[in-house]
């Protein structure tokens, strides 16, 4: 257990999420989506992941680096966000000593950013970015139906130099991957540059986060 399966088991997760867990009302129409995962391997050497999802939760992830969840209206309670939160304090429980240790006065959701480079950001002090995810996967409901594309059983992650795009929909996973220049010019390349700038708002509600002054803490016999 180790950083290296950290990113292994976290993607798993934002690849095998069901409607059910995401809190989604049945649907009869199959081809219906529910999320779309677009990876990127760079070179052969990193990773990078961006998971959006109907019920307006996202997942951004980079292999080694950081990871950051936008979660829903019910926060870490529900979703993917407690899917990803749970597997966060796994490794927590790993790295209990060095928890212990360094980081005693540290809330778990404080000791995931610090220990697994993980935030939680919250979806409901960000209606926005909720709506905007929300938006997103939706039209591309609406646009990419799953016909000629390849199911996606293993979940293989993308080879070097190759985009792979998984949509999530209510009769299967189903993938289409390509080298970048191809990808880019493709049917798909309008998907890229808008889940772009849904990662750049969800960095800046990062950022906001971070500027909150720290709560204050109880006072004795409360």
């Amino acid at each position: 257990m180790n950083r290296a399966t950290y990113y292994t088991d976290m993607r798993k997760i934002a690849l095998s999420v069901s409607p059910e867990q995401l809190g989604l009302e049945p649907q009869k129409e199959q081809n219906r989506l529910y999320g779309i995962v677009i990876e990127y391997n760079v070179a052969g050497l990193i990773q990078v992941l961006y998971a959006s999802y109907a019920d307006g939760e996202a997942v951004d992830m980079v292999q080694n680096g950081h990871y950051i969840v936008s979660t829903g209206d019910d926060d870490i309670d529900s979703g993917i966000a407690k899917l990803l939160y749970d597997n966060a304090a796994v490794y927590l429980d790993f790295y209990k000593d060095d928890v212990k240790k360094y980081l005693k006065d540290a809330s778990p959701r404080e000791a995931a950013e610090i220990m697994l480079s993980t935030s939680f950001i919250k979806g409901k002090d960000n209606p926005e970015t909720l709506g905007v995810i929300k938006k997103y996967v939706s039209a591309v409901s609406d646009g990419y139906a799953p016909e000629g594309l390849e199911r996606d059983n293993a979940a293989h992650t993308p080879a070097a130099n190759k985009i792979k795009i998984s949509f999530l929909t209510y009769g299967g996973r189903f993938s289409v991957e390509g080298e970048s220049s191809k990808v880019t010019s493709s049917k798909y390349a309008p998907l890229l540059p808008e889940r772009g700038k849904i990662a750049d708002k969800i960095a800046g509600n990062v950022n906001k986060e971070q500027q909150k002054p720290a709560e204050p803490a109880p006072s004795a016999g409360k």
